[in-house]
């Protein structure tokens, strides 16, 4: 199966919110993502945001942004 993601979308497999468990069941099978090329960019910028309202500590931060650079 092949999948096209927003970067709002992509984001709720880094960013626990409403959907988050439909996104990854999708992610699970798929066989080609789709993303913009802005995508990384915009999601790392949320993580920002999440770190600076202090819902996520730096850690977490770190953590969830490598996982994404890896995903990408």
């Amino acid at each position: 199966m092949k999948t096209c993601f927003d970067s709002s979308s992509f984001a709720r497999r880094y960013i626990e919110e409403p959907g988050s468990d439909i996104l990854d069941s999708i992610c699970q099978e798929t066989d080609y993502l789709g993303l913009s090329v802005i995508s990384a960019a915009e999601i790392i910028s949320a993580l920002n945001r999440c770190k600076r309202e202090r819902s996520i500590r730096l850690e977490e931060y770190i953590l969830t942004k490598s996982h994404l650079i890896a995903d990408i």
